[in-house]
């Protein structure tokens, strides 16, 4: 049994679900990337900032919360470079991240800043007034421009101990990259591989805008949060169209039709509502109109569903399926070759590229990806029967999965399934909701694609700031996401039902 497999299983078979286990990372790894939120108070305290529940953290998703190594090194190179208290140290993957956020920074507070080589693992440096917080938050937890843990740990070796810096950056990548050009029937040089999946977008975003600069773009359907936010934030403007509907539907056309936009975006589906847009009707209308199709196939994955037809641009995140452990990131950007601006885009994402993805987190993510196929066709399989019964159950009010989503069956490959993720809500959700979620007895975090299960009250850790924004677009506050892993159905029944049975005594 691999390192992965045997901290997949132990979570699988002793899951982190109680209040003794808030904060403890998932997996039991020095580079996990989720952490138990196992309680409706710790989901809650942890977005208050309370320190009951901040200082317990061992690990965190690296967008929102510093890897502890990346903390280790931000310390010792303000030390190492001799930091004035009244400037923030700023370290970013590449060269190319650094300009870029260097570059929002001066947009948005007024200053050029000198770009500078850490002298180790590829890391880059600049100094910023203090003060630039909230703006530098922006560029890490959007756009995704983060240091990995690996990374940051190559990086303090070789300026502590002159440890030589490991790699083959190309060698790593062109593996991948060979493994994600089979699932996408494309060839590798339609691909651009990136540090997370958040990276890809905002390089998809950047390609768009230089193609039609000072346009705005379209996000049709409520998406994962920050794919809204990136486009809010870095684009010129976002016309944010949230239903499915025909209504909906009309008026993407209508807005096609009249203004000049850069782009729209979709999630397949979306997160957490699991529906669809009609993707061939969105995709004519924006072909009609000169305009690329963006599609985040995350949700879904590759091996479920068929774009290359629809989409211009199709991107992902790879830290879920692909990577199935939470111990590791990565994302993709793959233009189609059936594009008419396909030799275009792949111009403008190879220009625009922040080359940011670490070499230790490639050969990882390889060595991940080689159990890809048959992960999700396990999860789609464990994920479809537990839907099933979550219907029958008189606890649930709502249950949203792809399966019953005429448009998501249109790009459905054949014999393949609807991924790992649903989202339920309660009967008398105010009243239920909150033990339901304390008395589950499996893992309790964020993420999803994993081999062991996971659930979150996702509304709350996602939108805790606009809740009745988000209610008043059909996102319940109290909905609840699972993301279903590969062990037996039944465990996994067995370990939700015992908690939905309290919302009926």
């Amino acid at each position: 049994m691999s390192k992965m497999q045997a901290l997949c299983q132990e979570l699988a078979d002793n899951p982190k679900w109680t209040a003794d286990d808030i904060g403890a990372p998932l997996p039991h790894d020095e580079n996990a990337i989720s952490v138990a939120l196992p309680t409706w108070d710790s989901c809650i305290g942890y977005e208050e900032k309370d320190p009951a529940i901040i200082n317990r953290l061992q690990a965190g998703y690296p967008r929102f919360v510093d890897h502890p190594q990346f903390n280790a090194l931000h310390r010792f190179a303000q030390k190492y470079l001799k930091v004035p208290e009244d400037q923030e140290l700023v370290l970013a993957p590449s060269e190319e991240a650094a300009r870029l956020i260097a570059a929002y920074l001066a947009k948005e507070h007024g200053f050029q800043a000198a770009i500078h080589s850490l002298g180790a693992a590829n890391i880059y440096y600049f100094l910023a007034p203090i003060g630039c917080e909230k703006s530098l938050r922006q560029c890490t937890q959007h756009a995704g421009q983060i240091c990995s843990s690996r990374q940051c740990q190559s990086a303090l070796s070789i300026l502590q101990e002159g440890t030589p810096s490991q790699a083959a950056h190309q060698v790593e990548c062109t593996e991948l990259k060979s493994l994600l050009a089979t699932w996408y029937a494309v060839e590798s040089i339609d691909i651009r591989v990136h540090a997370n999946g958040m990276a890809s977008i905002a390089n998809a975003l950047r390609a768009v805008c230089s193609r039609r600069p000072h346009t705005a773009t379209l996000q049709m359907g409520f998406p994962y949060v920050d794919l809204l936010k990136i486009q809010e934030t870095f684009g010129e403007h976002v016309h944010f169209i949230p239903r499915y509907d025909e209504a909906a539907h009309q008026a993407v056309e209508a807005l096609l039709k009249t203004e000049r936009l850069c782009a729209v975006f979709i999630e397949v589906p979306g997160n957490p509502l699991l529906k669809s847009p009609d993707v061939p009707r969105i995709s004519a209308a924006c072909r009609q109109a000169g305009v690329p199709l963006v599609i985040d196939d995350t949700v879904a994955s590759v091996l479920n569903v068929s774009l290359l037809e629809y989409a211009d641009i199709i991107v992902s995140s790879l830290t879920k399926y692909v990577a199935g452990n939470a111990r590791v990131m990565g994302g993709s950007a793959v233009v189609s070759p059936q594009s008419p601006w396909y030799r275009e885009l792949v111009d403008a994402l190879t220009q625009n590229d922040d080359n940011a993805c670490w070499a230790d987190d490639l050969s990882l993510l390889t060595e991940c990806a080689a159990g890809y196929p048959e992960r999700i066709r396990t999860m789609n399989t464990n994920a479809l029967q537990l839907v099933q019964l979550m219907r029958e159950h008189p606890a649930v009010d709502q249950v949203l999965f792809p399966d019953r989503c005429p448009h998501f069956k249109k790009i459905q490959r054949q014999n393949m399934g609807f991924g790992s993720l649903f989202s339920i809500v309660l009967n008398e959700p105010s009243r239920h909701t909150k033990q339901v979620y304390d008395a589950l007895t499996i893992n309790k975090g964020p993420s999803l694609g994993t081999e062991f299960s996971l659930c979150c009250p996702f509304t709350i850790l996602a939108h805790y700031e606009e809740l009745d924004w988000a209610e008043s677009l059909e996102v319940s506050r109290w909905l609840l996401r699972f993301a279903i892993g590969c062990e037996p159905v039944d465990q996994i029944w067995n370990r939700i039902k015992p908690a939905l049975d309290l919302a009926v005594l």
